[in-house]
């Protein structure tokens, strides 16, 4: 999934020459606690990071232009995932995650 949002942000900005993956941006954590609830409903657990560290990580915040909706961006895939995951961040569980039903089923 990660990849072919990368591709996807990639196509749709080639100017740029980076990757990008799907995010959102949140002022507060009651801003937060709304995505997860309309949003990122479909998500067990929501990793948050604070814009600060993403700089601080070289991790570049694109603006889509559907607010709240934002890419995070790096010269390559593996290079975004490497600062990702060393990025200071908090993982929230979702009390708003809704299984779905195929999962159920299994």
């Amino acid at each position: 999934m990660l990849r072919a949002d990368a591709v996807r942000f990639a196509r749709r900005y080639p100017g740029l020459g980076w990757l990008g993956v799907s995010a959102f941006y949140a002022s507060n954590p009651d801003e937060v606690d709304a995505l997860c609830h309309t949003k990122l409903n479909r998500f067990e657990q929501v990793a948050v990071f604070r814009r600060a560290d993403l700089a601080a990580s070289l991790i570049t915040v694109v603006a889509t232009f559907r607010t709240p909706h934002v890419t995070l961006a790096a010269e390559n895939l593996d290079v975004l995932l490497l600062r990702l995951l060393s990025c200071p961040h908090t993982i929230r569980v979702n009390p708003y995650y809704e299984s779905d039903e195929s999962e159920v089923d299994r």
